[in-house]
This record gives structure tokens, C-alpha cells and sequence, in this order.
């Protein structure tokens, strides 16, 4: 069997790190990469286990050897605009605006931008972040990225011998991906399909943090070509929408299609998440100043969460599971968040104890010098009142 090849589409903002030195550095592939690796920890402490004694035959123990993840970069473009607005801010509000091409709502929020923010400022949180959804709702943009979002999924699955080399392709898409996907896949599947260069639709479209709601795209918000159903075919056989309670990017419009959301349905609607993992966010020294919903909004986050990954993992195996490795997986996600927590609790136990050794130290070694300088005049001075010398 071939692997099982995964899209990863990123979210809103620049992904970076701060150094020692507070200084932010970009870096393109970071997210995917911390992506990669959070997917693979769920996959090799949480399901590999479970698999090994599957009555379909165990699956390999790492998650390199049964995926390939293929990430798809639209950032690129968003600091094209970027770069255009710091040098001339009122002209690009103009051209992005004519003709309609922005919607009104949207359009002042980017006439706000132009006021408020000048060169130099590419670092801050609305600038970058906030910022990229407002491009992305002026219609010129969003074609762009479509575009360059549908050039990367077909190029890929329209490679000679995809099918025997591959046992089928998925989606996860995260944050202001999971708009960008839905509407790239509903225009793909627009009367195109298999002229698309789709010989197949994904197994699963995991969209964590969906927000496909938030932001409109062109033609109906829920296009019946995306809904999923458990046939042949280029829809999803699998549509997975996950909104955390405290992630107030998906509340501002929260994904109802009114398609089925039957857990044993094409379509999973885990709404309202009630698990909050602060061991597993995202939190970054920026200027973000709604820190909690920047946790929530976390893919790590959303990953961790026992619903998310027992429903996306039983998923990917594709042999049917009869729910209860869905089951299994959900209880081990559950007991390895424990077990990270426990960790991490005790680190910051041990790490307590080393400052208050290290406070305590720095504050009586002075006291101890003290006395013992005390204590050697005094000894002295006997010495030399007794003739001891």
C-alpha cells in the first residue's frame, strides 16, 4: 500500500520566533514543520499503538512511513500587497477596492488599515494577521491564492501513476486555510472534475479552527459541490469542521451548512470543543493582545483535542473501524495530554525549586560572608586581647 498523501494548508500570519534577544524572525516552513511533527507525535504515540493489533493488520510504527505531507505556501502573496501598501498605502486601498472587487464591510476595515498603520509595522498582530483576512476578502487577492492553492493540489494529484503510488489524499487545513480551501475546492469541482486533473476526491478535509463562514467567497457559502458524501466521486467522503468555544475567530460566524452531522455521517461537526489545552498552544511573545483566543485558536491546539484526532486518524485508516479504534484513540489522545501535562508540571516544579535555591542563595550568601568576616575579626581581636599570638 501506498502512502497517503496529506495537504497541509497554513492559516492567517507570518510564522516566526522570537530570538533571546526579542528579535522576530520569519520562517517560512516553520509552521509546517510544527505541524508535521505534532501530527506525528498523535500518530506515533496515540495510533500506531492501537493499530499494532488491528484486525486489519498493524500499521507502520512511524508517521513518516504511511504519510507524505505535501504543504501548500500562499503567504507570499499577501507580502506582495504588503510591501505595495507600506510604500503607497491609499492606492492599493483603491485598486483593491474598484469595482466592487472588496466587499464594504471589509473595504473600511482596510481604509482603517491604511490610516493606522504605516511603514515598519509589519510585525504587528492586526497588521499580519487580521491584515491577511481583509486581502483576502477583496476579490483580486482571493482568486490569486485560489489559484496558486489549485495549481499545487492538482499538479500533485496529476502526476503519472498518483493512484499506485499513493492509497489516497486528504486536507487539513487550519485558520484562514480552511476558507481558502473550501472555496478553491468548490471552484475546482465548479463543472470541472475530472478535467481538473481530480481523479478522485480526498478521503478527509479536516479543517481546524474553520473560519470558511467568516470570510465570504465568491458564489454560495456552503456550494453543494464541497459536501461530502460516502461514495465515489470528487466531493470529501469526509468533512471534518472543528470550532473551540474560546476561539472567537469561529464564532464570528460559525460553520452551519445544515448538512448531516451524524458522527456517523460524511459530515463531523465538532462545535463548541469544550477541552482547553494551554500545554499544547501556541502562545508566541508577540503582540497579541487577545492571548486567549490566540491559544485557542492554535493548530496544535485543536490537534490535541481527543474529538479532533480519534475523528481524523480513524479516518485515514480507511478499513472500516466499526468506532471503537475511534474509541481507542480518543482515550489514549486524552491520557497522552495527561502525561505531557504531568511532565510539564513537574519541569515547572523542579524549575521553581531551583529559583527559590537560587533567590535564597543570593540572598543570604551576603549574610553568610558577613558573619564569617565578623567571626574572624572577633577571633582576632581575642587572639590579640589574650596574647594568644
Amino acid at each position: 500500500m501506498g502512502k497517503h498523501l496529506i495537504f497541509l494548508i497554513h492559516g492567517m500570519g507570518q510564522y516566526g520566533a522570537f530570538d533571546a534577544a526579542g528579535t522576530w524572525t520569519p520562517d517560512k516552513d516553520g509552521w509546517a514543520k510544527d505541524a508535521t511533527e505534532a501530527l506525528t507525535d498523535v500518530y506515533e504515540s496515540c495510533v500506531a499503538p492501537i493499530r499494532s493489533g488491528a484486525t486489519y493488520g498493524p500499521w507502520p510504527k512511524k508517521f513518516s512511513e504511511r504519510f507524505e505531507i505535501c504543504p501548500i505556501y500562499y503567504d507570499d502573496i499577501f507580502q506582495e500587497y504588503w510591501a505595495a501598501w507600506n510604500k503607497q498605502a491609499g492606492s492599493l486601498t483603491a485598486a483593491l477596492s474598484a469595482g466592487g472587487a472588496i466587499a464594504p464591510d471589509a473595504k473600511k476595515l482596510a481604509e482603517s488599515f491604511a490610516n493606522v498603520f504605516g511603514k515598519d509595522k509589519t510585525d504587528a498582530f492586526q497588521y499580519t494577521h487580521l491584515g491577511d483576512c481583509v486581502l483576502y476578502a477583496a476579490a483580486t487577492v482571493q482568486q490569486q491564492i485560489k489559484t496558486r492553492v489549485a495549481n499545487a493540489i492538482v499538479g500533485k494529484l496529476s502526476q503519472q501513476n498518483f493512484h499506485q503510488n499513493y492509497s489516497g489524499w486528504s486536507v487539513i487545513a487550519h485558520s484562514l486555510g480552511t476558507s481558502v480551501f473550501h472555496h478553491t475546492y468548490a471552484q475546482l469541482l465548479n463543472g470541472l472534475g475530472a478535467s481538473a486533473g481530480l481523479l478522485s476526491g480526498p478521503t478527509i478535509v479536516a479543517m481546524l479552527a474553520n473560519t470558511a463562514a467568516v470570510i465570504p467567497g465568491t458564489g454560495t457559502t456552503y456550494p453543494a459541490s464541497v459536501q461530502p458524501v460516502n461514495a465515489d466521486g470528487f466531493s470529501p467522503k469526509i468533512y471534518l469542521s472543528a470550532a473551540h468555544q474560546n476561539d472567537i475567530f469561529t464564532r464570528l460566524a460559525p460553520f452551519n451548512p445544515g448538512w448531516s452531522s451524524s458522527l456517523d455521517g460524511p459530515f463531523i461537526n465538532l462545535s463548541g470543543l469544550s477541552r482547553f489545552l494551554p500545554q499544547h498552544s501556541e502562545f508566541k511573545k508577540d503582540a497579541i493582545s487577545i492571548a486567549g483566543a490566540a491559544i485557542a485558536h492554535g493548530f496544535r491546539h485543536y490537534l490535541y483535542q481527543p474529538e479532533v484526532a480519534s475523528t481524523l486518524f480513524s479516518a485515514l485508516m480507511i478499513t472500516p473501524t466499526n468506532g471503537w479504534e475511534a474509541k481507542n484513540i480518543h482515550t489514549a489522545v486524552l491520557q497522552h495530554n495527561r502525561d505531557i501535562l504531568t511532565e510539564q508540571i513537574n519541569a515547572r516544579i523542579v524549575k521553581t525549586e531551583e529559583e527559590i535555591r537560587d533567590w535564597v542563595q543570593s540572598r543570604f550568601k551576603p549574610l553568610e560572608n558577613r558573619l564569617e568576616n565578623a567571626a574572624l575579626r572577633w577571633a582576632r581581636a581575642a587572639i590579640s586581647a589574650f596574647g594568644w599570638a
